[in-house]
């Protein structure tokens, strides 16, 4: 079993590693990679990607099994989305969390996007995920492509709840010094 976490991490936070060290946990035999998305998202400004990028590196290094994906920023200069990567890449598992799951069908090709893969949804800002898809006929139509994990505690500290607060509290010490160092969000 391979498991994509994707995502901005702009920057990651503890709850990023929380949810790395579930997925750890949970699926002990999974080859778990973790890419930061390429900067060609037109609704998210983005610090550049080497920055991402190193500090997703910072945040699990000395966790065994754990790759970090350049996947993405490989790709060509168009970006083609989710459905295109996770098909490249073979269709691993895709982690997202419910703020995704709430946009999923307004992002690219959503149709093959939920056809073709199957996702492990983490709870967060008390959203409501079975009513998200039983409220949407595309996702209710595959539900079963959509696993909650119901056994993992939110932790309440998002990428942009640091940009906003500049707390370095939600961030493990690594990342906020690299963020300190290269100047980022401060």
């Amino acid at each position: 079993m391979v498991i994509l976490y994707g995502g901005a991490f702009n920057p990651p936070t503890i709850a990023h590693l929380e949810i790395i060290k579930y997925l750890k946990n949970a699926y002990p035999k999974a080859h778990i990679l973790v890419m930061p998305t390429n900067n060609k998202y037109k609704d998210e400004k983005l610090v550049d990607y080497q920055y991402r990028y190193k500090m997703v590196e910072l945040l699990v290094k000395g966790i065994d099994n754990i790759e970090v994906s350049d996947f993405e920023l490989k790709q060509n200069d168009k970006y083609l989305g989710t459905a295109d990567t996770l098909s490249k890449l073979n269709h691993p598992y895709f982690v997202m969390g419910a703020d995704a799951l709430a946009k999923i069908t307004t992002w690219i090709n959503p149709e093959s996007l939920i056809k073709d893969n199957h996702f492990l949804v983490f709870p967060r800002d008390n959203i409501n995920l079975e009513e998200i898809i039983n409220n949407n006929d595309l996702l209710k139509k595959y539900k079963k492509h959509f696993k909650i994990i119901e056994d993992f505690k939110e932790i309440d500290c998002s990428s942009t709840s640091f940009r906003e607060l500049k707390d370095k509290n939600l961030l493990t010490k690594e990342v906020y010094e690299y963020i300190k160092d290269n100047n980022l969000y401060l």
